[in-house]
């Protein structure tokens, strides 16, 4: 019976402890639909502005206009306002930061004839507001400080179990041990809360770290409250919170295709590294996916890829670019929408990314946006994002393209290539392709050659300085992938650098030709073919069954 009694005792003080660890976060009836937190230094070494950005579901109660964060650290730093809350023998060192609201604006995903009958303005459609708040804070240095907000309750979800029992909680944590004045991730990329049932979705943060760091992306649990994750339900989970959901781990593209209605709370996580490899921050994003049913098709993004390319760049994937310091390059995006009558608005992240870069949109469906823009100096992957919406009424329709550019110091050479299939060969015996390519470089030395080999070992080599590199291979018919590999060979080993492209060599099909004959000048002939449909003869005047009257000599079609 002690020991019963001391074990009681003991749990009713460890809640007590957690109670008053927590008692300063909010305790409302909200309907908080997403959010995260940014820490950016102010300039003065080890001083950070939080910024703690919240997606309000309007059908719930307002937020205030200033709140509370909890600011904790690992490495026993007190003073400065920390509070010293001890249980068994171990103390952690606590901060309640107030944050003040800055800016408030409706992001619902309506077209502007409904925003009047949003629930943010007193109608029934749905309504969504983004509130931003900020205050300043100081962070010695440490290895790892920890931001929470938490606030009661969630929304209804689908893939979590009684997820309006559960805490609303972000958090992000910074390490200012290795750099005492640097930024966590901004998202730049708007919300996306409505998507269709059955259309493929794409989406992308476009998070933007200035200082030159990488960042990974995962899939992560939502939380309950700062220690615990959130239940999913049967058939999902963190890492696949709707059933075939993917996310890039370089990029942070997410692409599924929901096949249910229903509401999914997803959490992006965004871990930031240094060229060393250390832990710089981790963020976590927490959101809402709306799946509803739709009439309406939501639009595409860029399915194309890059054209009109003007400037040195390596196109290592048509989403993703390299460029090197200072390099001016341009180029188009078309983006579509399989409804015709739909016209476009693209809206673009880039400014963030690169401030001079310009951009100008032409046609309505489809679109076709040309930018141009300087990479500029500082080295690391920036993720473009552009949100393409329709004008569907009243909820329109949205969808994501992103592309990457990779902008490097250029101390070796940078080597582009295209390859195509143009034309198909048919008097050979097996049939044959010409596959035709082009190759660009960047900061080449003047000696050096240009290796250009194909899957079956076949080679073309280019001698600097180079001024014409078109290449083309015959090849066969193989029903498979075949990858040319372009590589910069050079006896200084000043400069190193190789690209490749994949070219799918379809099995295709044999046409026969028939109507050989000896004729009389003056005489008519005709040829046939079949096998396929689609054909033409290196004569266009001629048509298969039809008369026509050759030339004197040997004539071959």
């Amino acid at each position: 019976m002690f020991l019963q009694m001391n074990l009681l005792k003991i749990t009713a003080t460890f809640f007590i402890i957690a109670f008053a660890l927590f008692s300063s976060f909010e305790a409302r009836a909200t309907h908080v639909a997403g959010g995260y937190i940014n820490l950016e230094c102010t300039g003065t070494p080890n001083e950070y502005k939080v910024r703690l950005t919240l997606y309000r579901d309007c059908s719930g109660i307002s937020l205030d206009n200033s709140l509370n964060v909890r600011v904790e650290n690992e490495c026993g730093i007190f003073g400065g306002g920390y509070d010293e809350t001890c249980f068994f023998g171990f103390c952690i060192p606590t901060y309640n930061l107030s944050l003040s609201l800055v800016s408030s604006e409706e992001v619902s995903q309506l077209c502007d004839e409904a925003i009047p009958n949003s629930t943010c303005n007193g109608g029934n459609l749905p309504g969504y507001e983004e509130y931003i708040y900020e205050g300043t804070v100081t962070l010695p240095p440490c290895d790892y400080w920890t931001i929470t907000y938490r606030l009661c309750c969630r929304n209804p979800a689908t893939n979590v179990q009684n997820a309006t029992g559960a805490d609303f909680v972000v958090q992000s944590r910074i390490n200012t041990a290795d750099d005492n004045c640097h930024t966590t991730p901004t998202v730049t990329a708007a919300p996306q809360p409505f998507m269709c049932v059955n259309q493929d979705v794409v989406y992308n943060l476009g998070a933007f770290e200035p200082d030159g760091h990488n960042i990974a992306y995962s899939l992560v649990s939502g939380l309950s409250a700062p220690n615990n994750n959130l239940n999913y339900n049967a058939g999902f989970t963190p890492q696949e919170p709707i059933p075939g959901l993917t996310i890039d781990p370089q990029t942070g593209i997410v692409e599924f295709t929901p096949t249910q209605v229903g509401n999914y709370i997803i959490v992006i996580r965004m871990t930031e590294t240094d060229d060393d490899g250390n832990v710089m921050s981790i963020t976590d994003y927490d959101f809402q996916a709306n799946v509803i049913q739709c009439s309406n098709e939501a639009p595409s993004a860029g399915e194309g890829g890059l054209t009109n390319i003007d400037g040195n760049i390596v196109e290592e994937e048509p989403n993703q670019i390299t460029l090197c310091y200072d390099e001016d390059i341009c180029f188009d995006l078309t983006f579509t929408d399989e409804d015709e009558e739909d016209e476009l608005t693209v809206l673009s992240n880039i400014n963030f990314l690169f401030p001079d870069a310009t951009i100008s949109y032409d046609g309505t469906n489809p679109v076709t946006a040309t930018i141009c823009l300087n990479a500029g100096n500082v080295e690391g992957t920036k993720n473009i994002t552009f949100l393409v919406q329709d004008d569907a009424c009243p909820i329109v329709g949205q969808n994501n393209y992103t592309f990457s550019v990779n902008v490097i110091e250029c101390t070796d050479c940078l080597v582009n290539m295209s390859a195509a299939i143009t034309e198909c060969i048919t008097s050979t015996n097996p049939l044959e392709y010409v596959v035709e390519g082009s190759l660009s470089v960047t900061n080449a030395p003047e000696s050096g050659q240009l290796v250009v080999e194909n899957c079956f070992g076949e080679q073309v080599t280019f001698d600097a300085p180079f001024t014409n590199l078109d290449f083309s291979f015959n090849v066969p018919h193989t029903d498979e992938d075949c990858e040319f590999t372009a590589t910069f060979v050079n006896a200084s080993d000043d400069c190193e650098a190789t690209t490749s492209r994949i070219v799918f060599l379809p099995q295709g099909q044999t046409i026969v030709a028939t109507g050989d004959a000896n004729i009389c000048l003056g005489d008519s002939a005709m040829v046939n073919t079949n096998g396929v449909e689609g054909y033409t003869w290196n004569d266009p005047s001629i048509v298969s069954g039809e008369y026509f009257s050759p030339e004197i000599g040997t004539n071959e079609y």
